[in-house]
């Protein structure tokens, strides 16, 4: 599966940051590996509460740079984060890493900040 990301959000953003984008990609990934961890535990600990909060955060920053895959799955997990669904929620936490390499990959030719 290949990151589905929403080129024409991209485009603008690239457009509109100017050399800020490379600032604005860095710190997605980084804040979205905190996230993950975050996510990560909550989910071992069953302290749903913090998965809703991180998977809404990571939410929300995919939506900014339109990673339209990983806002779909961090929606899926805060639904079940609310429901108490360990079991999606498991279930959906090795797609959103994958998911997130595959944002990753598309954005490798960004250097870190």
């Amino acid at each position: 599966m290949v990151a589905v990301l929403n080129e024409h959000l991209l485009n603008e953003l690239r457009d509109l940051m100017g050399e800020d984008f490379n600032l604005l990609i860095d710190t997605y990934r980084s804040d979205s590996d905190f996230r993950l961890k975050k996510i990560q535990e909550s989910i071992a600990a069953s302290e749903f509460s913090d998965v809703v909060s991180a998977a809404h955060s990571l939410k929300g920053s995919s939506a900014n740079i339109g990673a339209l895959t990983m806002e779909e799955l961090c929606h899926q997990l805060v639904l079940a984060g609310r429901e108490g669904d360990q079991s999606s929620m498991t279930y959906l936490l090795p797609k959103l890493k994958t998911e997130f390499e595959h944002i990753r990959a598309y954005f490798s030719d960004i250097p870190s900040q």
